[in-house]
């Protein structure tokens, strides 16, 4: 199982127990990043490299321990794109990649949860942007919100793939974690599984095509 593979298969299985096991491990490797590669660099006396790895790892320690009860507060309140949020901004200064590969993770569920998914024909698309495509050929959503979904997405495969480039820094994690929460607020904003809005989807003064208007024709389904 390769690291995309264990992601997936956490989040899937998420319980609160094994978050904090997660933040744990995490915090664990950076504080071993300080007794490695970064000590080694310090051109100080023993002494002060001494001096400045206790106050490292007292800090990472400390911010650890406050991070911890602030994510199991409240979460019996809190919707799993919720909890998946307040993870990725648990882990925007330790892992700002894994920040965002939760952060996009909370947008699409949220997302799918938008949408009337007792819907057959939206189910059976399978891939998340061949969904928001046909909701909005169908008025389900608006313009905007699958334009945004398409752009996190696009900037969440960007953080995937640092073979080549540098890993995403935490303002990016940041900066994507306010994206995302604007999102969750566009769908909030929006009737459930109707966008707002059940005028069909243009992308200029052309009338639908034939097929989008023949599935305009059928009653829509009942929203889950």
């Amino acid at each position: 199982m390769n690291w995309r593979q264990f992601s997936v298969a956490l989040v899937q299985a998420l319980a609160w127990p094994s978050v904090v096991l997660v933040v744990l491990l995490l915090y664990r490797r950076r504080v071993a990043q300080l007794l490695g590669d970064n000590l080694r660099r310090l051109t100080v006396g023993p002494v002060q490299a001494e001096w400045d790895r206790a106050v490292e790892e007292a800090s990472a320690t400390i911010e650890a321990a406050e991070t911890l009860p602030k994510l199991q507060e409240g979460v019996a309140q809190r919707t799993h794109p919720q909890q998946l949020l307040s993870l990725a901004r648990a882990l925007v200064r330790l892992n700002p990649q894994s920040s965002i590969v939760y952060a996009w993770q909370a947008a699409r569920e949220a997302f799918e949860a938008h949408l009337p998914m007792d819907d057959e024909e939206l189910i059976e698309l399978r891939t998340i942007m061949r969904m928001a495509k046909r909701a909005r050929e169908r008025g389900l959503i608006k313009f905007e919100t699958m334009s945004v979904l398409e752009q996190l997405m696009r900037l969440s495969t960007i953080a995937y793939r640092v073979d080549e480039r540098p890993k995403p820094t935490a303002e990016q994690a940041e900066d994507y974690l306010h994206l995302v929460e604007a999102f969750l607020g566009l769908l909030e904003a929006a009737p459930e599984g109707n966008g707002g809005s059940r005028e069909p989807a243009q992308t200029g003064p052309r009338a639908p095509d034939q097929s989008t208007a023949d599935v305009r024709k059928r009653p829509a389904p009942s929203p889950s």
